[in-house]
């Protein structure tokens, strides 16, 4: 297995939170200076890895994730170091976090437009990659809201209800262990994809000419109906002068209740035609 096979699975969106998590556990356990060099080291290894040795396109979600820590470097400058540790810096950086993505979200439209608008050969692949990491956006907003949320609620009560031991679950744990779980979560569901996606048959989509512009999951392709074109290879048997034919009955991307050549099978993509009629006479047999 190549070393850039290997890494794909940590190449995935929510890998853009993985800093964030490094700032709020160093937090939790040593200084605020650590925890700023920690989420540093973290995104200057993503960046040097992923994006100049590895060849990736930076996810939205590391860009965002950046700006936001950008943004809270920001705030720490200016703001006295006493106001930060008494409003504890974890607030400070949801706070930030929640800005960029929100803003972010809801000028999702004007993203998805600049996709569509790039000559590509199949903008559908990077419009079902920017829909997954808006859903990534969205949760992390959603673990964001509902943290500050609860430090809120804690804020309005009576004060012999804080202690350091509370200021320690609410200002650091909670909201490590709900980024922990959302990311446990979106590994576990992006290596199920990965593994689905593995096992999926690919199809050429090509155009009238013949010639490729992509390719599809012959799943996707089925449900879409016919929007995309397919090369197909077709076997016709003839016996005595006479052509045998069948009629179609749930063949996948076909007509049904037509008559047709009795053998046909879509070519994969990347697949030759001699490879395909052999695969076709395996079939037959």
């Amino acid at each position: 297995m190549s070393t850039q096979k290997a890494i794909v699975p940590l190449l995935t969106p929510i890998i853009g939170m993985m800093p964030v998590v490094g700032f709020f556990l160093v937090d939790s356990f040593s200084s605020y200076n650590a925890a700023l060099m920690s989420a540093l080291v973290i995104y200057i290894a993503y960046f040097l890895i992923g994006v100049l040795w590895l060849k990736y396109e930076p996810t939205y979600t590391i860009l965002l994730s950046t700006v936001s820590f950008l943004i809270f470097i920001g705030v720490s400058i200016i703001t006295p170091f006493n106001l930060l540790y008494i409003s504890k810096a974890s607030v400070f950086f949801s706070l930030s976090i929640i800005l960029v993505f929100f803003i972010f979200t809801r000028m999702q439209g004007f993203f998805r437009a600049k996709i569509l608008l790039k000559e590509d050969k199949n903008p559908e692949f990077k419009i079902l990659k920017f829909d997954s990491e808006l859903y990534v956006m969205k949760m992390v907003l959603f673990t964001q809201v509902t943290y500050l949320l609860i430090v809120l609620v804690y804020q309005l009560l009576p004060d012999n209800y804080h202690n350091t031991r509370a200021d320690f679950i609410i200002y650091h744990l909670i909201i490590l262990i709900f980024i922990t779980v959302h990311i446990l979560y979106e590994f576990i569901h992006w290596n199920m994809i990965r593994k689905r996606m593995n096992n999926e048959e690919w199809l050429p989509i090509v155009d009238d000419t013949g010639g490729v512009h992509g390719k599809i999951a012959l799943s996707v392709s089925q449900m879409s109906g016919d929007k995309y074109m397919h090369p197909l290879v077709r076997i016709a048997l003839i016996n005595k002068g006479r052509l045998y034919l069948k009629e179609r009955s749930g063949f996948p991307l076909s007509e049904n209740h037509f008559l047709d050549y009795p053998f046909e099978r879509y070519l994969r993509f990347e697949e030759t035609l001699d490879e395909g009629v052999k695969k076709l006479f395996l079939i037959m047999e």
